[in-house]
């Protein structure tokens, strides 16, 4: 629980004046909360997946513990999530409600190896049928705002929001878009925005 969280009912009753100048995920009083290593998704789009899923560690890092949550298996989320299209493509949003209805599972049991590799087919999701549950999503839910004080306040309360951009993947500024992008068949690229302006952080200026 971040000390928002504490103070705060929710994220639009925090005062402007407490929106720090500097924020940064990756180093929150010598601790970061941005732990999920990113994956090699070569030629399986699933950007989008993967963004999800570094969101989700990050938020289960903030709410019990950076060294309380294991590694999320994103090979279970595009191999076994019926409501997208695996390595074709899906939503961000109906990746957090997959994980409502169905949770996460550990990626030891549900190791990610690439590619297509054991992602050919919603019958690939038969692999993890007896991996156990270890957290579930509570609420899968849109900022419907592009106000950068309103988004600040979010990942202060809750942690990292996703964003999308819909620019030329090579003329994304390294930082902003560095990490956890790939096109999917529109052209959008997922973003792991944990701060208004960079992958992790923010500096007004």
């Amino acid at each position: 629980m971040t000390l928002w969280e504490k103070k705060y009912e929710k994220p639009e009753k925090i005062p402007d004046s407490e929106v720090p100048k500097e924020y940064d995920l990756n180093n929150v009083r010598g601790v970061s909360f941005i732990s999920a290593p990113f994956a090699d998704q070569s030629n399986c789009n699933s950007g989008y997946a993967a963004a999800y899923m570094a969101l989700a560690q990050s938020r289960l890092a903030i709410k019990y513990g950076a060294d309380k949550v294991p590694e999320l298996s994103l090979a279970h989320q595009v191999a076994c999530n019926y409501l997208n299209e695996g390595c074709n493509g899906g939503s961000v949003y109906l990746s957090g409600v997959f994980s409502e209805q169905v949770g996460f599972v550990d990626k030891t049991c549900a190791p990610w190896r690439g590619s297509n590799q054991n992602l050919k087919g919603k019958k690939d999701c038969s692999t993890y049928k007896d991996c156990p549950m270890i957290a579930r999503g509570t609420k899968s839910y849109f900022l419907e705002t592009s106000d950068v004080l309103a988004i600040q306040k979010e990942i202060l309360m809750h942690g990292p929001v996703l964003g999308t951009t819909y620019s030329d993947v090579e003329k994304i500024q390294a930082g902003f878009g560095a990490a956890n992008k790939d096109f999917n068949q529109t052209g959008e690229t997922y973003l792991a925005q944990t701060g208004s302006q960079t992958q992790g952080a923010w500096t007004d200026v």
